[in-house]
């Protein structure tokens, strides 16, 4: 019974180990015994791209809250595990929710590696360019 690549089994917790390329899943014929308890994984389908767009701030005519422009729909990659250090206060993270609350370039996908390699997401055009400009600032007076 083959269920995919690399897939570890460790008491109820089914894992599954990172690959470049989401990889398509066929549920296994019958469902699957761990330490006496059945689990049918047909029953659990991972999407190869998550939703995202119920994230994003809009306002009243959909469009982004903070510039009142169109929101594009983007994928953005999926980063698994821990991730280094970033320049990050609460102060700017304030900051990003005020000011670019559409910029997400990335999606942080946690510690537990899916075979949901992308994200869909609604981006503001101008809240990307106000990101990239707040970064350039950033590290400005940092060197």
């Amino acid at each position: 019974m083959k269920i995919a690549p690399d897939v570890v089994f460790a008491g109820c917790f089914v894992v599954l180990a990172m690959w470049q390329q989401p990889v398509k899943l066929e549920a296994p014929a019958a469902p699957l015994a761990i330490s006496g308890k059945t689990f049918d994984l047909s029953l659990y389908p991972l999407p190869v791209t998550k939703d995202l767009t119920h994230l994003a701030s809009r306002d009243k005519q959909g469009r982004c809250s903070v510039h009142h422009t169109s929101l594009i729909e983007v994928l953005v990659p999926i980063k698994y595990g821990l991730m280094p250090g970033t320049l990050r206060t609460k102060e700017s993270v304030a900051m990003e929710i005020k000011k670019f609350p559409n910029a997400l370039s990335e999606f942080r996908g946690g510690c537990l590696v899916s075979p949901t390699m992308t994200a869909k997401v609604l981006q503001c055009r101008k809240c990307e360019n106000a990101k990239i400009k707040a970064k350039y600032r950033l590290v400005k007076t940092l060197y």
